[in-house]
């Protein structure tokens, strides 16, 4: 990138700086400095890169299985999964490219992407699991005192079928 040169971009300031900080290595030494080049560094590219594969190959799959089933009630959480795991998948590729590329800063926003991903997928998937138990929670209890009157059984009493697993033992 020797158009984002010192020499040829000499003090721009503002979005430049910022976009140059993030796009060159600047001090930095790559990851392969540490690993002294040895051939050791390999089992690190491939597991990295084997395990970028299976991040981007899963999304793909939900998506399929999304389009091929039209009836899921809650298809969004399978597209937040979908982001969330792309997002894994590409800090992975910048631990292979920072082995021979020290571009850290890049890295790091990559990281931070992921790790909000994460969080919105993990507390709206906290907030859907609260939401469909108390649902159904609420749906046992109408259908058991429904039954109950109809069944002619005392108030509070229901069916086995109705009981979780949990209360039956």
């Amino acid at each position: 990138m020797q158009w984002l040169s010192d020499a040829a971009c000499p003090r721009w300031g503002g979005a430049m700086d910022f976009f140059r900080q993030l796009f060159l290595s600047g001090d930095f030494q790559p990851h392969g400095f540490c690993y002294r080049w040895n051939s050791g560094l390999w089992l690190n590219v491939l597991s990295d890169a084997l395990i970028a594969l299976a991040y981007f190959t899963i999304p793909f799959t939900l998506l399929w299985f999304i389009r091929k089933r039209r009836d899921l009630p809650f298809s969004w959480m399978f597209a937040l999964f979908g982001v969330f795991i792309i997002a894994c998948g590409m800090t992975h590729v910048m631990e292979v490219w920072n082995l021979w590329h020290a571009q850290y800063w890049l890295a790091g926003i990559i990281k931070t992407i992921t790790a909000l991903a994460s969080i919105l997928t993990a507390i709206l998937l906290v907030q859907l699991a609260e939401k469909r138990t108390l649902a159904s929670r609420k749906s046992r209890s109408m259908v058991a005192d429904y039954l109950g009157g109809r069944w002619g059984m005392a108030s509070g009493s229901r069916p086995s079928f109705l009981t979780s697993r949990r209360a039956r033992r």
